[in-house]
């Protein structure tokens, strides 16, 4: 509630639609489930909204008791730390090299379903409404840094998809994505 909205429970709720879209097709419960969640808890631990993200993802394995079975929790909450455009971007798209290939498998669905909100007409609101908050003293500012965030880094989501799913749906978010860019530059011009 404290926040700028572009991290709020329509984004949670978007994120796991496209994680059930990604998953639908999986064999195991187990992986399913364990993605869905991780999906709904993918921002508590970022360090843009919680101060302690180790407290946060203990708080969660604790929420998890009741709701989940242990490999469940445990995929979860090796998954869960681990999403972050900025960090996957730092890394040129590579995902953490320290997850086993299940929860390799569960952060891929997490992370491609994260992006795609990052993506499209999606994602330039998004940006917007988070550069309104942090962009700078003035909209001036804000705007410049919301429309080079756009141009230069969210583009490069769809190189980093590892799902069909998130492959065909980036192409399409993409596309729309840089006509509203460009239409926005050329109405600033």
């Amino acid at each position: 509630k404290g926040h700028d909205a572009s991290h709020d429970l329509s984004h949670i709720d978007a994120t796991v639609r496209h994680v059930k879209r990604i998953v639908a097709t999986w064999q195991g419960d187990e992986l399913r489930e364990a993605a869905v969640l991780a999906s709904l808890a993918h921002e508590t631990c970022d360090a843009k909204y919680v101060d302690e993200p180790r407290d946060a993802l203990s708080d969660l394995g604790i929420f998890l008791l009741p709701l989940a079975t242990d490999g469940v929790r445990r995929l979860v909450l090796r998954v869960v730390p681990h999403i972050s455009f900025s960090r996957r971007l730092a890394r040129d798209g590579e995902p953490p090299d320290d997850l086993r290939p299940d929860e390799l498998l569960v952060y891929h669905a997490v992370s491609d379903a994260d992006m795609l909100e990052a993506m499209g007409a999606t994602g330039v609101v998004r940006t917007f409404v988070y550069q309104a908050v942090h962009g700078g003293a003035d909209a001036g500012e804000a705007w410049r840094g919301a429309a080079d965030h756009l141009a230069e880094k969210l583009v490069l989501c769809a190189d980093f998809m590892a799902s069909a799913y998130a492959q065909q749906e980036a192409r399409v978010r993409l596309a729309r994505m840089r006509r509203i860019v460009r239409e926005l530059a050329e109405e600033r011009a």
